[in-house]
């Protein structure tokens, strides 16, 4: 009988003269005085499986991500193992397995982040795990679980690939410009609609409100209070997903019909304060003054915003 070692597999057995009994590792023969029998014993390496996880990102800098295998054969023939190990997008994971020779499962879980997200950061998501083994048809894991389990027989080869995308972010940033005071205390309402945790708030020169693991695909709006005597004079969203977004600066209102992941928005207001206003007297004296004379006047000039000064009026003495 021969005691097979881990990672191989034992083909036939042959012998000179006919066994009386034989089973698939061993033989038992009835040997007479005179005889001279060989017995051959073929033996072949059971051929690895290859198991490779590939992790991708949306966007495509990632934070790394743990993982945990397990499976017969992982690390050691015959044996169940487990091993852990941590990828970021454009990373991946190869085991040389060995499945025996009617196949084994093997599992792979995603556990989440390695580190926590950092606060004002939108969390990421596994939004897909796919695998395929020797080129076919795909297959589907649990993105809820994290895990995927892959049937493999010796010679196999799978390929896994696992995407996480990071949740949108929305910033709105307030610029205040006031050439009189560069320090103007002044604070804007913003109401919003679609968008948590707040339905309004209060922003000043600098401030900047963050809106995390804004949902996919949801519509939301942003809309400022007007304020006598300031003027919205720039509106711009920049950053990627910006070209889903609509700006009205007429309006105050930014707009969309949603985000999708890996958007990273941010829209900044800018209001400048409308200059005080000038006033020009203009005073008729006549001599005498109790003349009850009309004399006509027209005013013109530019003024910083329309409507220009253009006017026709008249006056008597004392009149202004």
């Amino acid at each position: 009988e021969e005691a097979i070692p881990d990672g191989w597999d034992i083909e036939d057995i042959s012998c000179t003269k006919t066994p009386t009994s034989q089973t698939s590792t061993s033989v038992t023969l009835d040997l007479e005085y005179g005889d001279d029998v060989d017995c051959i014993f073929n033996n072949s390496e059971i051929p690895p499986a290859t198991l490779t996880v590939i992790k991708k990102g949306n966007p495509t800098q990632s934070p790394s991500f743990d993982f945990t295998a397990q499976g017969i054969g992982l690390l050691t023939p015959d044996v169940d193992d487990t091993d852990d190990f941590t990828l970021s997008a454009g990373e991946s994971k190869t085991y040389n397995v060995r499945p025996q020779v009617n196949g084994d499962d093997y599992v792979i879980t995603e556990t989440g982040p390695t580190v926590p997200t950092p606060a004002g950061d939108s969390a990421w998501e596994l939004t897909s795990i796919e695998c395929t083994v020797n080129g076919g048809t795909p297959f589907s894991g649990n993105v809820n679980l994290g895990s995927v389990e892959v049937t493999l027989e010796p010679s196999d080869s799978a390929v896994c690939t696992y995407v996480n995308e990071q949740l949108p972010r929305l910033q709105i940033v307030k610029n205040v410009v006031n050439p009189g005071d560069p320090s103007d205390p002044t604070e804007f309402n913003f109401a919003t609609t679609g968008l948590t945790p707040a339905d309004s708030f209060d922003l000043g020169n600098d401030d900047v409100e963050t809106f995390v693991d804004v949902v996919p695909g949801d519509d939301f709006t942003v809309d400022e209070t007007i304020i006598d005597t300031w003027t919205l004079t720039s509106l711009e969203c920049t950053g990627p997903g910006a070209e889903n977004v609509t700006t009205d600066v007429l309006t105050g209102v930014v707009s969309s019909t949603g985000l999708d992941y890996g958007a990273d928005v941010v829209c900044r207001y800018v209001n400048t304060k409308e200059a005080a206003a000038a006033y020009l007297f203009v005073v008729k004296n006549t001599d005498p003054a109790t003349s009850p004379q009309e004399f006509e006047f027209t005013a013109t000039g530019n003024n910083q915003s329309p409507p220009n000064l253009n006017e026709t009026f008249s006056l008597t003495g004392g009149d202004y």
